[in-house]
């Protein structure tokens, strides 16, 4: 608008100086002031209108609002050349104070002046808002205070135009100071100078421009950043932008390598994108090369510098995020932990996960790990303790950042079963008190072994056991005879039970003891002692090699089954008197247990009887020997008539039986022998035939062995004792038997021979042969001795009568020797 004004101006003065040269007058012209004067002949009063902002003291704008009524005096026909050449009524509506100012201006003859268009204004300092400087006028003197200073802009500073005192008549230096222009930095001011009034001078006014410095960017203003991290965006702030240049001069870099030369927005933002988390980035406010309008091309100082402000921001590391547990597929020592990684730059992301509910592991360790910055690199793997509440957090590392922290993630390993060191092995036990070694695998509160017997009896019934807290040797009991499977039980709160496999034990049963209760010479009692509770089938009972029992005791274990020694008893019979046995006895149940080897003597019996046939050719009364007579009788005993195994047989027992018919080989009824005198039916002991062991070397036997009796050749007294033997005599002619008992020291066996009679009584005996020759040999040998002494009687005795004579003392001698000799 102003330079419009400008020209319609300068039409204005073309066609007044028309006029003047018409009429001879004179007018004068103020360029930016908004009126025309109009100069006559007359004197023309001007009305001016001078308004202030009084709203700040500091920033006065000065507008010149000038209403001017010019009247022109007209031609003889009243049409005037040029009425109302410019009527300017300006109403001003704001908040100023107008101050109305009448002035009288007497104007003398117009005289141009102009400034020196070859250097124009020359600025001699200049700020972002003030500037000092000249024009070179070509008039020789200017009055300064008739000149005023008339801007383009609402808001303006003061000016102060003060001309130089010189005595060239050819030219004026007029200075200029302006100050506290607002809001111009950076920018071209444009104003222009008019002259108020002049007698004699007329100044053209002409437009100036200066370009007023821009304010320095490190000292009005900085670079405010703010990360969107989410957005991957810095937003960036230049607080006062519009303060330091015209916007079109400012222009943002987000990084070293951008040269896109993007300007600011009007409010002073800019958004850089792709910013990196974890990077270090040099932003730059670049205020560009303005070019200074007062200074020609041909000036080196005709443009202000470029200036960079630089701001270095470096954003915070990213943090882990989505973290997921997962185990190994083949080793349970393993896992790894997967999560998203950091976006932008990092160096290491190192894992730190600590154990929340930790009971018995002896390893406390804290789970650290460290990776490397890779695109591919999404887990972490660990070693953690299964069975354990584990809480993590992720810290993000790069040198010469702040670590940054993840939130913390939890994850929970299972539990795993123990297991036992002898696992795939069938093991046995002694005792019922057994000891399992079990290794750990994970975190636990307490274990629980578990034994289920295999034979499902109630006698091994299941045994089930807590231990103790963090206790992995487990002692559990169980039954002798019993096969288990077992199992341990790993237990936490809040964790589901983990159960190992099933391990086979078996309790042997114990080795059973024998001892002999009681003995007989025929059967034997043994007890079987149990010293511990057991399960039992059954008992075999063997004797020397070959089985002779079996001894079931099934029942009787389960009524006994609460005893802790339990007794069994077995009655061996049918054995032999005088005999050594072994024993040995075997358990049955889930092994076979022997016993010690127990050896027993069976007691001494009675000899056995002999057979019959034995009896009748072993018990040999002898009727023809010369000592059986009425009142005696020979006998003779084979002693292998009893045999010695069922004991040594110590002696021999005669009784006399008189009663033939009575056929019991055992006395029945015994009395003495006078009793028997008067009674028939009494056997009475004759005899008692002790022997000796070893027999003498004088032995009573006959050399064939056979023991000799002689019935009826003793003479005893009138015992009444029925056990003191007595071999009386005899009854002539009468039939009887003997009764020989063999005794041991268990007792006697007997035998009834067979029927013998005693001679009559008187009755010359019928010699035999054997006896007729015994008699006749002694008898001729007596005969012949005689006949032989009585032939030589006389020789003998004439000799025996020599030799008294010649010695009679030692013939008397040897022939009483002699004599003793025959």
């Amino acid at each position: 608008m102003h330079i419009a004004n400008c020209r319609v101006y300068y039409l204005l003065q073309v066609f007044l100086l028309v006029i003047k040269c018409i009429n001879g007058q004179t007018i004068n012209f103020s360029q930016n002031s908004n009126h025309v004067e109009s100069l006559s002949t007359n004197t023309t009063t001007v009305t001016s209108y001078d308004t202030y902002d009084s709203t700040n003291d500091n920033n006065v704008e000065r507008t010149n609002n000038t209403l001017i009524n010019s009247k022109y005096n007209m031609t003889s026909d009243d049409s005037p050349a040029f009425l109302n050449i410019l009527t300017n009524e300006t109403l001003i509506k704001s908040e100023y104070v107008t101050l109305a100012n009448t002035e009288a201006y007497t104007i003398p003859d117009l005289k141009t002046c102009d400034f020196d268009k070859s250097n124009g204004i020359i600025v001699q300092d200049r700020t972002s808002s003030m500037f000092i400087g000249f024009i070179t006028y070509n008039c020789s003197s200017i009055n300064s205070s008739e000149l005023f200073v008339f801007v383009n802009e609402p808001n303006v500073e003061n000016c102060i135009v003060t001309a130089d005192i010189s005595d060239n008549m050819n030219y004026t230096i007029v200075n200029i100071t302006c100050d506290n222009i607002m809001n111009n930095a950076g920018r071209n001011w444009t104003f222009s100078i008019g002259k108020k009034i002049s007698d004699v001078q007329i100044i053209f006014n002409e437009i100036f421009i200066v370009t007023l410095a821009p304010l320095s960017l490190n000292a009005s203003t900085y670079i405010n950043v703010t990360i969107i991290e989410d957005l991957e965006e810095a937003l960036i702030f230049i607080p006062n932008c519009t303060d330091i240049c015209d916007i079109e001069y400012l222009i943002f870099r987000c990084n070293d390598s951008d040269i896109s030369n993007q300007t600011l927005s009007e409010n002073c933002t800019h958004t850089c994108s792709n910013i990196e988390s974890g990077s270090i980035y040099n932003f730059s406010l670049i205020r560009l090369p303005i070019r200074i309008a007062d200074k020609t091309d041909d000036d080196d100082d005709n443009i202000f510098q470029e200036e960079t402000l630089y701001e270095e921001c470096q954003t915070n590391l990213d943090k882990a995020t989505n973290f997921k547990f997962e185990d190994d597929c083949c080793d349970k020592n393993i896992a790894r932990i997967y999560f998203n990684h950091p976006r932008g730059n990092f160096d290491q992301i190192y894992l730190n996960c600590s154990t929340q509910d930790q009971s018995c592991s002896n390893d406390t360790r804290i789970l650290t790990n460290i990776t490397e910055n890779c695109l591919n690199c999404n887990f972490i793997m660990i070693s953690p303790i299964r069975g354990v509440k584990y809480q993590c957090e992720a810290i993000t590392i790069k040198e010469n950042f702040i670590n940054v922290t993840s939130d913390t993630f939890n994850f929970t390993t299972d539990l795993e079963p123990v297991v036992f060191e002898k696992e795939g092995v069938e093991w046995d036990s002694n005792t019922t008190t057994f000891v399992f070694n079990v290794t750990q695998k994970s975190d636990f509160d307490h274990l629980e072994s578990i034994c289920v017997a295999k034979n499902n009896l109630n006698l091994c019934r299941i045994w089930t056991k807590t231990h103790d807290q963090c206790v992995t040797t487990l002692e559990n009991e169980g039954v002798h005879g019993c096969n288990y499977q077992c199992y341990f039980v790993t237990k936490k709160s809040n964790y589901d039970n983990k159960y190992s496999k099933n391990y086979t034990m078996a309790i042997n049963p114990p080795v059973p003891i024998l001892r002999v209760s009681e003995i007989s010479s025929r059967s034997v009692i043994i007890n079987i002692t149990i010293n511990q509770r057991t399960y039992i089938e059954y008992f075999e009972i063997i004797r020397n090699i070959s089985h002779i029992d079996t001894l079931n005791t099934t029942a009787t274990l389960n009524t006994t089954a609460t005893l802790n020694t339990t007794t069994f008893s077995h009655k061996s019979e049918g054995l032999l008197p005088n005999r050594r046995y072994k024993f040995r006895v075997l358990i049955y149940s889930n092994y076979i247990r022997s016993s010690d080897l127990l050896y027993v003597n069976t007691s001494e019996d009675a000899p056995e009887t002999p057979h019959e046939n034995d009896i009748m050719n072993k018990i040999i009364p002898i009727e023809n020997d010369t000592q059986s007579q009425s009142e005696q009788y020979v006998i003779e005993i084979d002693p292998s008539l009893f045999s010695h195994d069922n004991g040594i047989i110590h002696y021999y027992l005669i009784y006399v039986r008189q009663n033939v018919n009575k056929n019991t080989s055992k006395p029945t009824l015994i009395g003495t022998y006078y009793a028997a005198l008067k009674n028939d039916s009494i056997d009475y002991l004759a005899l008692n035939i002790p022997i000796p062991s070893p027999p003498p070397q004088d032995s009573f036997l006959k050399s064939d062995d056979k023991i000799p009796l002689i019935l009826g050749n003793d003479t005893c007294r009138n015992y009444s004792n029925v056990t003191i033997p007595c071999n009386g005599k005899l009854k002539a002619d009468t039939d009887y038997k003997i009764i020989v008992s063999a005794c041991t020291k268990a007792g006697c066996s007997s035998v009834l021979s067979k029927t013998f009679r005693t001679k009559i009584q008187n009755q010359p005996q019928k010699p035999s042969k054997t006896i007729i020759w015994y008699i006749i040999i002694p008898i001729l040998i007596v005969l012949i001795v005689a006949i032989f002494i009585t032939w030589k009687r006389n020789d003998i005795k004439n000799t025996f009568t020599k030799k008294a004579t010649r010695s009679p003392s030692s013939d008397s001698e040897k022939s009483s020797i002699e004599l003793d000799r025959v």
